[in-house]
């Protein structure tokens, strides 16, 4: 994870997160509530158009059914992403994939984030997953052009509704927790995890009793390097909590473990190539402060690292492979303890 990167904010407004083509205008006098839909009809196709009608979003938009005016604020919500637009129509789930996506949803997200999840993919801001704000977060991957369009919130899906989450004006501290909650971070023996834009100097900071429970806070250059490398940030972090908790008190090892974190990417997006190596320095700058005994111990897991360094470099260009040569040269020098 690297400072130099930044995200690309904009302030100008996006288009209103209705499902696609709901915004509805009335018809001519005399003419029936679905008339007025009927281009919508035309352009979408009647498959998609079902989802729509069976989702009651769309009759709640005309004016049909129960609630109707109730609903009005959620489904009309601004986004400040524009979304690239569909290059297909998503499939019609099945009752069985649609309580799937209930219970994987209802099983990671909290009431708070499910709310702002409802919020953003324009359903009711009821707490829990439902049909309804399923069908919602199919036709959301549909408009990112996502080809796991299962309803499910995973890592695809988070990465979006973070962005927007970032440009729609929800809290830092906020985010920090969306990201915790969808990529199931673990969070034991952590005392507390909070946002501090007066934080200096580096993208986070873990404190607190050795064995005990620390207090993570993040800072601006965490947001700064881009949504993967704050994601990266936030698990380097949450690691040192378990790390502390179990009693590791040597800094180098827990530092060379926490890189190595990083550098496997499991249940994470890729960094950059250039914050990728970043992390593959530092780490190997900690094992070379460790003791024999202790790359002795921790040989096998050095190897691993290595592995997915190198893993890494042999599909990068050819230019940045020039660029990052000597980090690969430096990897491959070292030998078993």
């Amino acid at each position: 994870m690297i400072n130099s990167r930044k995200f690309a904010q904009s302030s100008a407004p996006g288009p209103k997160r209705v499902l696609p083509g709901m915004v509805v205008k009335p018809g001519p006098p005399g003419l029936g509530p679905f008339d007025s839909v009927r281009p919508l009809q035309a352009r979408l196709g009647n498959q998609a158009m079902g989802r729509l009608l069976q989702s009651g979003i769309l009759m709640r938009k005309i004016g049909i059914g129960h609630a109707a005016d109730s609903m009005a604020p959620s489904v009309q919500r601004e986004l400040r992403r524009r979304p690239p637009g569909r290059e297909q129509e998503p499939p019609a789930l099945s009752p069985e994939q649609i309580q799937d996506a209930i219970v994987y949803n209802n099983g990671r997200y909290s009431e708070t984030h499910t709310r702002i999840i409802q919020d953003i993919v324009g359903t009711p801001q009821t707490g829990r997953f439902d049909e309804n704000t399923i069908h919602a977060i199919v036709e959301w991957q549909a408009d990112f052009r996502m080809t796991d369009m299962d309803g499910m919130v995973g890592m695809r899906t988070l990465r979006t509704i973070v962005l927007e989450m970032m440009r729609g004006g929800y809290s830092r501290g906020r985010i920090v927790w969306m990201i915790v909650d969808g990529h199931n971070m673990p969070t034991t023996g952590l005392a507390s995890l909070t946002y501090d834009p007066a934080l200096a100097g580096s993208n986070a900071s873990t404190s607190g009793p050795i064995p005990g429970d620390s207090t993570v806070v993040i800072g601006p250059d965490a947001f700064a390097q881009g949504y993967e490398g704050l994601v990266h940030t936030i698990r380097h972090e949450l690691e040192h909590v378990q790390q502390r908790r179990s009693g590791m008190a040597n800094q180098n090892l827990r530092e060379f473990l926490a890189e190595g974190i990083e550098i496997m990417s499991v249940g994470m997006h890729w960094e950059g190539l250039a914050g990728f190596m970043d992390d593959a320095g530092r780490c190997l700058q900690f094992w070379d402060r460790l003791s024999t005994a202790e790359q002795q111990a921790n040989w096998g897991r050095f190897t691993e690292i290595r592995t997915r360094v190198q893993q890494r470099f042999d599909r990068a260009r050819a230019a940045d492979q020039t660029t990052h040569q000597a980090v690969i040269d430096d990897f491959n020098a070292r030998n078993r303890p």
